[in-house]
This record gives C-alpha cells, structure tokens and sequence, in this order.
C-alpha cells in the first residue's frame, strides 16, 4: 500500500483546445477546402485578422469547420473583437452539424457559462456528442465530470472508460488523470505500476504535475527504482513551468 497523499491528484478540466483548421471533421468541397487551408496558414503565421476572414469565408457558405474556427477566433479575440455571443452562435452552427471541435468548445460555453447560463447538464450532453465522435480532449472533459458528479451522478466506472479512451489517443491530460485514478483506487483496483506508467506517459509529453509525480515517486521508489539523480531531473522539468510544488521540493533537496 503506498501513500497516495505524496502525490498532487488535481481535478483538472482542460476545455477549448486550440482549433486546428488541418484536421477537418466534415467532408468539405474543393474551394471550402482551400478556405480552411489558408485560415489555417495564417493563424500558424499568427496573421489572426486574415485567418478569421479566410474563416469567415467558409463559415458563410455553411462549412462546419469553418464556423467552429471563426467561433474560436471569437472566443480568444483573435482577429476580432472577443465576443461570446458571436462564438456561441458559430460553434452552435457547427455543433449542429456534427462538428466535433464545435461540440467540445460549445459544451466549454455551458461548462463555464461564457455566453450563456451555466449549466453542467448541457455541458455534459456537449461533451458526450464529440467524445463519440473520438474527440480525445472531450473524453477527456467526460471523465473530469463523471468522476466529480457534474451535471450526472458520479460514477468512477464511467470516468476511467472516458480517461482511458483519450489516453489511449496519446492526450496527457487523460493519461495523467488515469494515472491519479489508478493511485486513488477509482473506478479501479490500485495499481502503483499502472499510475507510473500513465504518468510517465503524461510526463513525457510535458505534463508539468504529471513530472512531479513522477518525481516523487522516483524519490520514494514507488512503482519503481528509488533513483533521487532522476527524481531531480523530473522535478527539474516540472520547475521549468512554474509548478511550484517542484520549485519548493528541488529546494527541499538542496538543488540548484
């Protein structure tokens, strides 16, 4: 049995990932197409007033991808004026039409209330469209609210199977949620391989609470070797974000 207060086990919900104009969802003509790919060029050039007009081009003419990209540029302010309002409407246009980026961002809206009342019932339902689309960061926002009973009964079970789907894709934020489930015992046995082994899925790719654990874990020799050289290199990683939890153990360790 190992002590899972040494960890830092964080409700995190990470909600309205970066739109990426490359990754159509919905079958688009030939000159749509051309839209999406210029607004995506120049939001990589950071040009955002001409993504958004590249964007608008194709949302006026009913492309989905197009709509939920000019209601993401609305929702940051990018290129336009922010307007929740605006990015509301274009993520609703896109949502409806299956859109799986649209689904998540419009079910971010409920989840917080930017643009609309708040509501964790509405969210849900969001939610639910994309990740059964497959759409990794909402599975991910699925098992955040499963396993803290937002807008549904709290069920561990179902929080794992959304956590798993997405770390199963690569997204570190499931992975790493997946890891805090294994060292809690939620939803399935405890396991300190299997949280080490998501964490350092999640670690790797940059996840700074995720390196801290790891660290920990390498300082303590759970789920693995006792090693305090890797321990300070992870926690040294964690550092590099600003997570101070690693800031205050490196100098607890004496390392500069």
């Amino acid at each position: 049995m190992f002590k899972s207060n040494y960890f830092v086990i964080l409700a995190l919900l990470f909600l309205l990932a970066v739109f990426t104009s490359s990754c159509a969802t919905t079958p688009v003509s030939q000159e749509k197409s051309e839209y999406i790919e210029k607004a995506g060029h120049y939001e990589d050039m950071e040009d955002y007033e001409e993504s958004a007009r590249w964007y608008r081009k194709a949302a006026d003419q009913g492309d989905a991808d197009g709509q939920a990209g000019l209601g993401y540029m609305y929702y940051k302010g990018l290129g336009v004026e922010q307007d929740d309002n605006e990015a509301l409407k274009w993520f609703n246009k896109a949502a409806d039409q299956g859109n799986a980026r649209a689904q998540n961002n419009l079910g971010g809206m409920y989840y917080y209330g930017h643009g609309v009342k708040q509501d964790n019932s509405e969210a849900l339902k969001w939610f639910h469209k994309a990740a059964e689309q497959g759409y990794g960061a909402t599975q991910n926002n699925l098992g955040v609210m499963y396993e803290n009973g937002q807008g549904v009964e709290q069920d561990y079970g179902e929080a794992v199977k959304w956590y798993r789907a997405a770390a199963e894709q690569g997204n570190p934020d499931a992975q790493y949620h997946l890891g805090g489930m294994y060292a809690l015992g939620r939803g399935v046995e405890q396991d300190v391989n299997k949280m080490f082994m998501w964490y350092h899925k999640a670690a790797e790719q940059g996840h700074p609470v995720s390196q801290y654990n790891i660290g920990i874990m390498c300082e303590n020799g759970h789920g693995v070797e006792q090693n305090s050289t890797e321990a300070v290199k992870w926690f040294g990683k964690a550092a590099a974000q600003g997570f101070e939890e690693a800031e205050n153990t490196l100098k607890r360790m004496e390392v500069e």
